[in-house]
């Protein structure tokens, strides 16, 4: 998982570091890779905090499905089914990118903004049937691809 303040598609708006009162936009990347066994049943998963809104803009390589956003939950979730053997080897990455925002108050100010909460893959081993589980770290304004530990909100 990757955040980017400037991605080469949505580009960049909004101010950086965040600003009180000024919504910025934030691109979350999510890459799959596999040089194991195929997986089944799987699902990409993450929780918006609340605050950080989803700006129902999504994108996919190839033939895969877009994510999702589950109002409710607050998760967005990207629903794959089947994740081959060989993906990001002798055959492209799987990827997805969403756009996010985020507009600081005075009670954010001094601190990082958390844009992405307990990331996970999930699914399948289609040979062994046995479940995987892959956890991903939380991401905040701090850990952003491109500016990195420059994310703490302005006035």
């Amino acid at each position: 998982q990757q955040v980017f303040y400037n991605d080469e598609i949505n580009g960049s708006s909004g101010p950086f570091p965040p600003k009180v009162g000024q919504k910025t936009f934030y691109t979350v990347l999510w890459q799959l890779s596999n040089a194991s066994n195929d997986f089944s049943k799987v699902r990409v998963k993450a929780i918006l905090p609340v605050g950080t809104n989803w700006e129902d803009r999504a994108r996919a390589n190839g033939q895969q499905p877009l994510p999702s956003f589950k109002t409710v939950s607050r998760e967005v979730v990207w629903d794959l089914g089947s994740l081959p053997s060989g993906i990001g080897g002798q055959f492209p990455k799987y990827q997805t990118w969403f756009l996010v925002s985020f507009t600081p108050s005075s009670n954010n100010v001094g601190q990082p903004i958390s844009l992405t909460k307990d990331a996970s893959l999930e699914g399948e081993d289609s040979f062994t049937k046995q479940s995987i589980l892959v956890r991903v770290s939380d991401v905040t304004t701090n850990d952003l691809a491109d500016f990195p530990g420059g994310g703490s909100v302005v006035e």
